[in-house]
C-alpha cells in the first residue's frame, strides 16, 4: 500500500487497528512530529492573514527590484564588470531566487497549517529549494571573503577565486544542491484524519529518527556554522592586515588602501546581517530535531509565531544585502543613476595608475543628483589588490 493509502484513515479506524496505529506512530517519529505538535496547530485570523500577505508582498517586491537593479547595472556597465562584481551578481541571483521560491512558499504554508494546498510537486521541491538557495548564498559569500583575503595577504593566490570564477560558481551550486538533495528524496505528500480533522501535509519522512538528526546536524554545521566561523576569522585577519600604515604614503596609494578597507567593511556588514538574521532559524532546526517528543511533551507557547518571525526576518536579508552593497559602493550608485536616467556611461581609467582593474564611470550626473565629495572613489576595481 502506498504512503497516501496508509495514512488516509479515519479516527475510528486508528482506534481499532493497531497496525495502522503503529505505522502512524512511526510516521510521526520519522517526520519529527509529535501528537502535541498536531494538537496545537495555530488558527490564522483574517487580520493576521492580511498582515502577513502584505509584509511578504512588500519584501518580495523590494528583493526583486533591488537585486534586479544590481544585476542589470553591473552587466550593462562595462567598468563594473569585474571579477568581484560577478560574485555580487551571483549573490543577487540567489536573493532573487529567495524571493521567487522561499518567501511565497513560507507564506502559503504558514497560512495553511493543517492542509498543504500546493500538491505533491511543490511538496517535493519546497524544502529542497529553501536549503539550496540559502546554502548557495552562504557559499557565495564565503568565496567573496576568501577572494578579499587573498587580495590583501596573498595576491598570487587570487588566481584561485578569479581565474577559475566560473568553475567556483558552478561548484557553489552543485555543492548546495548536494546538501539539499535529501530534502528532495524524502519529502512526502500525505493525507490522514486526526482528531476529526482531515489533514493534508507535506513532511520530510526520513528512514529513521537517527538519520534525520544526522542530516539536520550535518546540514547546519556544513552549510552554515563552519562557513560563518571561517568568514569571520578571515575577515578579522584581513581587516587587521589591511589597516592603513602609520607612515605617510602617496596619495594614490592611500586612496587605494582606503577603498580596499571599505570593501572589506562592506563584506563584514553583509556577514553580520546574515549572521543576525539566519542564526535563529538554523538553531531552531537543531532544537526541533533534538527536543523531547515523548508522552507529556509540549511545545513552548508562541513557538509557531516565533518560528514564522524568525524565517521572515531571515528572508529579509535578500532585501538588506543589496541595500548594503549600494550604500557602500559610490561607483554603483553613479552607474545606477545614469542607467535610471538613461544616460550612456563613458569609459574611464583605473583609480590607481597601473592597476588593470576598471574604475567607476563618472560623468555629469542627472540634475537631481548632486555630486558629493568623495564620490570619485571607486569601489568596483576589487578584482585586483
Amino acid at each position: 500500500m502506498g504512503t497516501r493509502g496508509i495514512y488516509n484513515t479515519s479516527l475510528g479506524l486508528l482506534n481499532r487497528t493497531s497496525l495502522i496505529n503503529l505505522d502512524f506512530s512511526a510516521f510521526l517519529k520519522s517526520t519529527n512530529l509529535s501528537i502535541s505538535d498536531l494538537s496545537v496547530l495555530p488558527e490564522i485570523s483574517t487580520s493576521e492573514r492580511i498582515a502577513k500577505i502584505s509584509m511578504y508582498v512588500l519584501a518580495i517586491l523590494f528583493a526583486l527590484i533591488l537585486n534586479s537593479l544590481i544585476i542589470i547595472v553591473i552587466i550593462r556597465t562595462k567598468s563594473l564588470r569585474t571579477k568581484f562584481n560577478m560574485y555580487v551578481v551571483n549573490l543577487a541571483s540567489v536573493n532573487i531566487l529567495v524571493a521567487l521560491t522561499c518567501m511565497w512558499l513560507h507564506l502559503v504554508t504558514n497560512l495553511n497549517p493543517t492542509k498543504w494546498p500546493l500538491g505533491p510537486f511543490f511538496c517535493k521541491i519546497n524544502t529542497f529549494l529553501q536549503v539550496l538557495v540559502v546554502t548557495a548564498c552562504i557559499f557565495t559569500l564565503t568565496v567573496i571573503v576568501l577572494d578579499r583575503f587573498f587580495a590583501v595577504l596573498y595576491p598570487r593566490c587570487l588566481v584561485i577565486t578569479q581565474a577559475h570564477q566560473v568553475t567556483l560558481i558552478v561548484l557553489i551550486w552543485i555543492s548546495s544542491a548536494a546538501l539539499a538533495l535529501p530534502r528532495l528524496l524524502y519529502s512526502h505528500f500525505v493525507e490522514y484524519d486526526f482528531a476529526g480533522i482531515h489533514m493534508v501535509l507535506c513532511q520530510v519522512h526520513f528512514p529513521s529518527q537517527d538519520s534525520r538528526k544526522a542530516y539536520i546536524t550535518a546540514s547546519v554545521v556544513v552549510g552554515y556554522v563552519l562557513p560563518v566561523i571561517t568568514m569571520f576569522v578571515l575577515l578579522i585577519v584581513t581587516m587587521i592586515k589591511s589597516a592603513p600604515p602609520k607612515l605617510p604614503a602617496l596619495e594614490e596609494r592611500r586612496i587605494f588602501d582606503d577603498v580596499k578597507q571599505k570593501a572589506v567593511t562592506m563584506i563584514l556588514t553583509v556577514l553580520l546581517v546574515l549572521f543576525v538574521c539566519w542564526s535563529p532559524p538554523q538553531f531552531e532546526k537543531l532544537w526541533d530535531v533534538y527536543r523531547y517528543k515523548g508522552p507529556g511533551a509540549k511545545l513552548p507557547k508562541g513557538i509557531h509565531a516565533m518560528t514564522y518571525a524568525a524565517y521572515y526576518i531571515a528572508y529579509l536579508t535578500s532585501c538588506i544585502c543589496p541595500v548594503v552593497y549600494i550604500a557602500f559602493n559610490s561607483c554603483f550608485r553613479h552607474a545606477a543613476w545614469n542607467f535610471l536616467c538613461r544616460r550612456p556611461a563613458i569609459p574611464t581609467t583605473s583609480v590607481l595608475p597601473g592597476e588593470p582593474g576598471p574604475s567607476c564611470s563618472i560623468e555629469d550626473p542627472c540634475p537631481m543628483e548632486p555630486k558629493k565629495k568623495g564620490d570619485d572613489e571607486c569601489f568596483s576595481e576589487m578584482s585586483t589588490p
